[in-house]
Protein backbone atom coordinates (compact mmCIF):
# COMPACT_ATOMS: atom_id res chain seq x y z
CA UNK A 1 0.00 0.00 0.00
CA UNK A 2 1.37 3.39 -0.99
CA UNK A 3 2.11 5.63 2.01
CA UNK A 4 3.19 8.74 0.10
CA UNK A 5 0.34 11.15 -0.62
CA UNK A 6 0.30 12.62 -4.11
CA UNK A 7 -1.82 15.08 -6.05
CA UNK A 8 -4.22 13.62 -8.60
CA UNK A 9 -4.75 14.90 -12.12
CA UNK A 10 -8.44 15.73 -11.81
CA UNK A 11 -8.84 17.00 -15.38
CA UNK A 12 -7.57 13.71 -16.74
CA UNK A 13 -10.00 11.73 -14.58
CA UNK A 14 -13.00 13.88 -15.51
CA UNK A 15 -12.16 13.68 -19.20
CA UNK A 16 -11.40 9.98 -19.59
CA UNK A 17 -13.50 7.95 -22.02
CA UNK A 18 -13.01 4.52 -20.44
CA UNK A 19 -14.63 4.37 -17.03
CA UNK A 20 -16.23 7.76 -17.62
CA UNK A 21 -16.91 9.71 -14.45
CA UNK A 22 -20.63 10.40 -13.91
CA UNK A 23 -21.33 10.29 -10.17
CA UNK A 24 -19.18 12.27 -7.74
CA UNK A 25 -19.68 12.58 -4.00
CA UNK A 26 -18.05 15.16 -1.73
CA UNK A 27 -18.24 14.70 2.04
CA UNK A 28 -17.01 16.89 4.87
CA UNK A 29 -18.12 18.83 7.91
CA UNK A 30 -19.67 22.26 7.55
CA UNK A 31 -17.30 25.13 6.76
CA UNK A 32 -14.74 22.69 5.39
CA UNK A 33 -14.91 23.95 1.80
CA UNK A 34 -17.38 21.56 0.18
CA UNK A 35 -19.13 24.33 -1.78
CA UNK A 36 -15.81 25.64 -3.13
CA UNK A 37 -14.87 22.13 -4.22
CA UNK A 38 -18.27 21.56 -5.85
CA UNK A 39 -17.93 24.78 -7.86
CA UNK A 40 -14.41 23.85 -8.95
CA UNK A 41 -15.43 20.40 -10.17
CA UNK A 42 -18.65 21.69 -11.75
CA UNK A 43 -16.76 24.27 -13.80
CA UNK A 44 -14.33 21.62 -14.98
CA UNK A 45 -17.18 19.34 -16.08
CA UNK A 46 -18.93 22.22 -17.85
CA UNK A 47 -15.79 23.07 -19.80
CA UNK A 48 -14.67 19.51 -20.55
CA UNK A 49 -18.08 18.29 -21.71
CA UNK A 50 -19.51 21.51 -23.19
CA UNK A 51 -22.49 21.54 -20.84
CA UNK A 52 -24.87 24.39 -21.64
CA UNK A 53 -26.03 26.78 -18.90
CA UNK A 54 -29.64 25.65 -19.23
CA UNK A 55 -28.54 22.06 -18.66
CA UNK A 56 -27.01 22.80 -15.26
CA UNK A 57 -29.57 21.84 -12.61
CA UNK A 58 -28.98 22.91 -9.03
CA UNK A 59 -30.80 21.23 -6.15
CA UNK A 60 -29.38 23.21 -3.27
CA UNK A 61 -29.89 25.93 -0.72
CA UNK A 62 -31.18 29.10 -2.39
CA UNK A 63 -28.12 31.13 -1.41
CA UNK A 64 -25.55 28.65 -2.68
CA UNK A 65 -24.01 28.48 -6.14
CA UNK A 66 -24.87 32.02 -7.22
CA UNK A 67 -21.86 31.66 -9.54
CA UNK A 68 -24.19 29.82 -11.93
CA UNK A 69 -26.84 32.52 -12.56
CA UNK A 70 -28.28 30.86 -15.68
CA UNK A 71 -28.64 27.42 -14.16
CA UNK A 72 -32.03 25.86 -13.50
CA UNK A 73 -32.79 25.80 -9.77
CA UNK A 74 -34.82 22.95 -8.40
CA UNK A 75 -36.33 23.34 -4.95
CA UNK A 76 -38.59 21.17 -2.86
CA UNK A 77 -41.73 22.79 -4.25
CA UNK A 78 -40.86 22.31 -7.93
CA UNK A 79 -38.83 19.11 -7.84
CA UNK A 80 -41.59 17.25 -9.71
CA UNK A 81 -40.79 19.43 -12.73
CA UNK A 82 -37.26 18.04 -12.91
CA UNK A 83 -36.44 16.49 -16.29
CA UNK A 84 -33.58 14.00 -16.34
CA UNK A 85 -33.04 14.00 -20.10
CA UNK A 86 -32.35 16.73 -22.63
CA UNK A 87 -34.42 16.29 -25.85
CA UNK A 88 -31.23 16.58 -27.91
CA UNK A 89 -29.34 14.20 -25.61
CA UNK A 90 -26.96 16.94 -24.60
CA UNK A 91 -25.16 16.39 -21.29
CA UNK A 92 -26.77 17.48 -18.03
CA UNK A 93 -25.00 18.46 -14.82
CA UNK A 94 -26.92 18.09 -11.56
CA UNK A 95 -25.58 19.56 -8.31
CA UNK A 96 -27.25 18.25 -5.15
CA UNK A 97 -26.24 19.48 -1.70
CA UNK A 98 -27.05 18.15 1.74
CA UNK A 99 -29.81 20.66 2.40
CA UNK A 100 -31.85 18.91 -0.29
CA UNK A 101 -30.65 15.43 0.69
CA UNK A 102 -31.73 15.99 4.30
CA UNK A 103 -35.12 17.23 3.12
CA UNK A 104 -35.56 14.17 0.93
CA UNK A 105 -34.36 11.70 3.59
CA UNK A 106 -31.51 9.40 2.62
CA UNK A 107 -30.51 8.93 -1.00
CA UNK A 108 -31.38 5.25 -1.16
CA UNK A 109 -34.81 5.92 0.39
CA UNK A 110 -35.81 8.62 -2.10
CA UNK A 111 -36.99 7.51 -5.54
CA UNK A 112 -35.87 10.67 -7.35
CA UNK A 113 -32.34 10.80 -5.94
CA UNK A 114 -31.93 7.06 -6.30
CA UNK A 115 -33.04 7.27 -9.94
CA UNK A 116 -30.49 10.02 -10.63
CA UNK A 117 -27.64 7.98 -9.14
CA UNK A 118 -28.57 4.70 -10.81
CA UNK A 119 -29.31 6.11 -14.27
CA UNK A 120 -26.77 8.88 -14.79
CA UNK A 121 -24.39 6.69 -16.75
CA UNK A 122 -27.11 5.77 -19.23
CA UNK A 123 -28.62 9.24 -19.66
CA UNK A 124 -25.57 11.45 -20.28
CA UNK A 125 -25.86 13.00 -16.81
CA UNK A 126 -23.08 14.16 -14.51
CA UNK A 127 -23.96 14.40 -10.83
CA UNK A 128 -22.16 16.05 -7.91
CA UNK A 129 -23.47 15.21 -4.43
CA UNK A 130 -22.31 17.31 -1.49
CA UNK A 131 -23.04 15.82 1.93
CA UNK A 132 -21.89 16.44 5.50
CA UNK A 133 -21.07 12.78 6.05
CA UNK A 134 -21.15 9.47 4.24
CA UNK A 135 -23.96 7.95 6.26
CA UNK A 136 -27.12 6.75 4.57
CA UNK A 137 -25.82 4.83 1.56
CA UNK A 138 -26.42 1.16 1.03
CA UNK A 139 -23.77 -0.78 -0.96
CA UNK A 140 -25.70 -0.51 -4.23
CA UNK A 141 -25.69 3.30 -3.99
CA UNK A 142 -22.09 3.52 -2.77
CA UNK A 143 -20.92 1.49 -5.75
CA UNK A 144 -22.35 4.07 -8.17
CA UNK A 145 -19.91 6.81 -7.13
CA UNK A 146 -16.99 7.03 -9.54
CA UNK A 147 -15.02 9.61 -7.54
CA UNK A 148 -15.16 10.18 -3.79
CA UNK A 149 -13.83 13.41 -2.26
CA UNK A 150 -13.53 13.62 1.53
CA UNK A 151 -12.62 16.78 3.40
CA UNK A 152 -11.31 15.90 6.85
CA UNK A 153 -9.16 18.87 7.93
CA UNK A 154 -8.71 18.84 11.70
CA UNK A 155 -11.76 16.63 12.14
CA UNK A 156 -10.97 13.07 13.24
CA UNK A 157 -11.78 10.40 10.70
CA UNK A 158 -14.83 8.44 11.78
CA UNK A 159 -14.79 4.67 11.48
CA UNK A 160 -18.03 4.55 9.49
CA UNK A 161 -16.41 6.77 6.83
CA UNK A 162 -13.53 4.32 6.64
CA UNK A 163 -15.94 1.37 6.38
CA UNK A 164 -18.10 3.05 3.74
CA UNK A 165 -15.40 3.81 1.17
CA UNK A 166 -11.83 3.27 2.34
CA UNK A 167 -11.41 -0.28 3.56
CA UNK A 168 -8.90 -0.95 0.80
CA UNK A 169 -6.35 0.42 3.29
CA UNK A 170 -5.06 -2.43 5.42
CA UNK A 171 -6.74 -1.04 8.55
CA UNK A 172 -8.32 2.07 10.02
CA UNK A 173 -5.10 3.30 11.63
CA UNK A 174 -3.24 3.15 8.31
CA UNK A 175 -5.93 5.25 6.66
CA UNK A 176 -5.97 7.70 9.56
CA UNK A 177 -2.18 8.10 9.34
CA UNK A 178 -2.44 8.78 5.61
CA UNK A 179 -5.04 11.50 6.19
CA UNK A 180 -2.92 13.14 8.92
CA UNK A 181 0.03 13.41 6.50
CA UNK A 182 -1.93 15.13 3.74
CA UNK A 183 -1.21 18.81 3.02
CA UNK A 184 -3.50 21.35 4.67
CA UNK A 185 -6.70 22.39 2.84
CA UNK A 186 -6.70 19.37 0.55
CA UNK A 187 -9.33 16.68 0.10
CA UNK A 188 -8.72 12.96 -0.04
CA UNK A 189 -9.76 11.55 -3.42
CA UNK A 190 -10.68 7.97 -4.23
CA UNK A 191 -11.12 6.76 -7.81
CA UNK A 192 -13.65 3.99 -7.16
CA UNK A 193 -13.66 2.89 -10.80
CA UNK A 194 -9.91 2.22 -10.87
CA UNK A 195 -10.05 0.55 -7.46
CA UNK A 196 -12.76 -1.77 -8.76
CA UNK A 197 -10.70 -2.51 -11.88
CA UNK A 198 -7.68 -3.41 -9.76
CA UNK A 199 -9.73 -5.64 -7.47
CA UNK A 200 -11.22 -7.50 -10.44
CA UNK A 201 -7.98 -7.79 -12.40
CA UNK A 202 -5.05 -8.56 -10.13
CA UNK A 203 -2.62 -8.22 -13.06
CA UNK A 204 -3.57 -4.61 -13.84
CA UNK A 205 -0.81 -2.02 -14.05
CA UNK A 206 -2.89 0.48 -12.08
CA UNK A 207 -0.89 1.68 -9.09
CA UNK A 208 -2.00 3.23 -5.82
CA UNK A 209 -1.22 6.77 -6.97
CA UNK A 210 -3.79 6.34 -9.75
CA UNK A 211 -6.43 5.10 -7.32
CA UNK A 212 -6.17 7.67 -4.55
CA UNK A 213 -4.41 10.85 -3.57
CA UNK A 214 -5.34 14.40 -2.70
CA UNK A 215 -6.65 17.46 -4.45
CA UNK A 216 -6.88 21.17 -3.70
CA UNK A 217 -9.55 23.25 -5.40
Amino acid sequence: MNTDASYIDLDAKLNRTVGKVHNIIITGAREMGKTTLVKNIANKLIQLHNIEDKNVLIMANQNNYLDFPNATRVFKDNVKLLTLKDPDNKPLLIIIDDFIIMDFKLIDQNKLLKSIVLNSRHKNIYVIFSKTDSLGYNPIIRNQFDLVFSLFGCVHVKRYEYRNFFEFFKNFDAFNDYIKNMPQYTSFVLDSYLLDCKNKNKNTNTNDNDIYGYYKA
